[in-house]
């Protein structure tokens, strides 16, 4: 149990055994000389990885997830790793899975890669399945970490500038797709980043007022999309988008006004009742 990735035989305690078994997502130097190793995992750990990371209930993931039945993989078979989705996408979900000797690491060949990936995120887009689109978003920026480990020192400017520009759009993507399905914190979380990296971006600005607008949280969100309105004066969106908070904001006021007037009153009605039962 030195290294992740161990499958490893679950028991009832010394002496037993049992025909159920776990994956290691971290080393368990622990389990040596009680639990029983007997394979690793070869391909796909960060699917292992991202599994179980999902939140529980009482030990149970409330997530639905569809394993396919199991099968045994003959000599010089094709593994089945790479994505078959009937897009232009046929990488692994995960870089570290990637035939280094199928693929070239010099900077544009592989920027084509990010496009593919990106441009796959863009088709579900369209087709307005945005649980599929967020997936390609984010393989994409997990494709561009993964490379910034990779490239030669003589390419090093050329590929940070490249992927800094595309790891900007695809967490723009992932905002919006975030906003489509009511996801504000993660449309939140992805502006956040895009503004670290980019202080002045009206695009991040806009999204995020937009996902905290989303959340209630109206003086924030006013103060960015007022604040994205100031590098983008005459944009109709983001004019139309203020406007219609204001409006939001105003009923909402209206709303409250309404219900500590019809709490007041029964409060003045008790207070009235109250002294009436005790006066002197």
């Amino acid at each position: 149990h030195v290294c992740a990735g161990k499958l490893s035989m679950a028991n009832a305690g010394p002496n037993s055994n049992s025909s159920q078994f776990f994956i290691s997502t971290v080393p368990c130097s622990h389990l040596d000389n009680v639990n029983v190793v007997f394979g690793e995992v070869k391909k796909g750990f960060g699917v292992v990885e991202e599994i179980s990371q999902v939140a529980t209930d009482k030990d149970r993931p409330i997530q639905e997830f569809l394993f396919k039945l199991p099968s045994e993989l003959k000599p010089d078979e094709d593994w089945g790793i790479a994505e078959s989705d009937g897009t232009i996408d046929k990488y692994p979900p995960y870089p570290e899975d990637l035939d280094l000797s199928s693929y070239s690491l010099e900077v544009e060949a592989f920027q084509n890669i990010i496009s593919d990936i990106k441009n796959s995120g863009n088709h579900f887009y369209n087709t307005k399945d945005y649980e599929q689109a967020d997936r390609k978003y984010k393989k994409a920026q997990r494709y561009i970490e993964w490379y910034r480990t990779k490239p030669k020192e003589n390419e090093l400017d050329k590929g940070q500038k490249i992927y800094v520009a595309e790891e900007i759009i695809c967490l723009l993507n992932s905002a919006a797709v975030s906003l489509k399905r009511r996801l504000f914190r993660d449309a939140l979380l992805s502006c956040d980043k895009v503004l670290k990296i980019d202080n002045e971006n009206v695009k991040a600005m806009f999204r995020r007022g937009q996902a905290l607008r989303g959340l209630n949280d109206y003086d924030g969100a006013l103060r960015d999309l007022k604040r994205a309105r100031t590098f983008s004066k005459n944009d109709r969106i983001i004019n139309a988008e203020i406007i219609s908070l204001k409006t939001e904001m105003n009923n909402y006021l209206q709303r409250e006004k309404i219900i500590f007037e019809k709490m007041f009153k029964k409060w003045s009605k008790k207070q009235c009742s109250w002294m009436t039962e005790h006066q002197l």
